[in-house]
């Protein structure tokens, strides 16, 4: 009774902050799990765009950081991490591309999909197994 309320509410956010990076971590652990044994995940920025074009995405996690260019076809909007002047998808005009992950997020959310930010650990051991599959 004799804590100020700015100490609590410090405090409170302390915790609600050290659960959200267990829960972000957990999510990320059983992503990075689920994408070595071939399961419902990919990791990879390029694996990544592609399962956004396909629309299989539920949901979208990445290091609330996270930043990449790349390009998006002028015809059909497909994005991708890497390619020449053509669309391999339709032949349309490939043009430069910032921030693809911000790109991606939206159509994800369009999709009816989620998109997961994390940060601390979560994001370092996305970053850690993710670059190593780009």
């Amino acid at each position: 009774m004799d804590t100020n309320h700015d100490r609590l509410l410090s405090e409170l956010r302390a915790v609600q902050e050290k659960a959200e990076h267990h829960d972000e971590a957990k999510i990320v652990d059983a992503m990075i799990t689920a994408a070595m044994k071939g399961e419902r995940a990919v990791l990879g920025v390029s694996d990544t765009l592609g399962a956004v074009h396909e629309g299989r995405v539920y949901r979208l996690v990445v290091a609330r950081d996270f930043r990449v260019e790349g390009k998006e076809c002028a015809s059909c909007h497909v994005l991708v991490s890497d390619g020449n002047d053509k669309c391999s998808f339709c032949g349309g005009q490939l043009e430069t591309a910032t921030d693809l992950i911000n790109r991606a997020s939206h159509r994800v959310l369009e999709m009816g999909g989620k998109v997961q930010l994390v940060s601390g650990e979560a994001a370092a051991s996305l970053r850690k197994r993710a670059s190593a599959l780009f």
